[in-house]
């Protein structure tokens, strides 16, 4: 039956905690890196009226904890010098320190940003020009199976402010659907190498948009199947999933 109808293919194995069960473990604090955690990223993903960003906190055996989520309202065609513009609010996030629970700073090591949607162009310009403070231009992989990142980037032409340049962004890989797996044979852990961690100011919505999509099995024309990611209902919004897979 699923596969005559595209419905949510699961087994054993991909069943995943609810939003409310992931909402009601223990979490860390907000905006504080764990006592087990040594990096912070950043992810961000853009929207037509706004950018979302999300920062993580890492451990050894990829432990982590989100430990802030913020939106920057604002349209993402607006040019960085803006004061109003949400990458100017951007570029303060990402110059934020972080507190230890030691009690020392911790600098965001990287931040990623989404190319994918309808400002892509924007994204380039805005990441070619600051991949000295760590910030990278990334798009999800057309193909299945790939690595979570790739191993080397891909020169993308850009048209910064007027004049094209060619290969002027360097674009990372990521392959969507491995990371996915990744995260939601994971979700199950409490602790350890692994798991993901929440912090407490986070509410019941991001939890619901982190787990927005489940694997189904889709049929080709040439009457094969193939397992793709998507929405359990056209409406729901992923940017939680979109962001902690970034």
């Amino acid at each position: 039956r699923n596969t005559r109808l595209a419905l949510s293919y699961s087994n054993a194995d991909e069943q995943t905690a609810t939003a409310q069960e992931l909402m009601d473990r223990p979490r860390v604090a907000p905006r504080v890196v764990p006592d087990w955690a040594l990096v912070v990223t950043i992810s961000v993903d853009t929207q037509q009226n706004r950018l979302e960003a999300q920062a993580e906190a890492w451990g050894p055996g990829l432990e982590h904890a989100v430990i802030d989520h913020q939106v920057f309202m604002g349209s993402p065609s607006d040019p960085p010098e803006s004061p109003t513009s949400p990458w100017a609010r951007l570029d303060a996030y990402r110059a934020t320190p972080w507190y230890h629970a030691s009690g020392v700073v911790i600098m965001a090591s990287v931040y990623g940003i989404d190319t994918g949607g309808s400002n892509t162009q924007d994204v380039y310009n805005y990441a070619s020009s600051r991949v000295h403070v760590g910030c990278l231009a990334i798009h999800g992989s057309s193909r299945p199976n790939r690595p979570i990142i790739s191993t080397t980037p891909s020169k993308a032409d850009i048209d910064w402010n007027g004049k094209r340049v060619d290969g002027g962004v360097m674009l990372w890989s990521v392959g969507t659907d491995v990371a996915k797996d990744h995260l939601f044979n994971r979700y199950k852990l409490a602790n350890g190498w692994g798991a993901m961690h929440f912090n407490a100011a986070l509410e019941l919505p991001w939890f619901e948009q982190l787990l927005a999509e489940r694997p189904q099995l889709k049929r080709r024309p040439g009457g094969t199947y193939r397992r793709v990611w998507a929405k359990l209902s056209e409406g729901d919004r992923n940017e939680a999933l979109d962001l902690s897979v970034y």
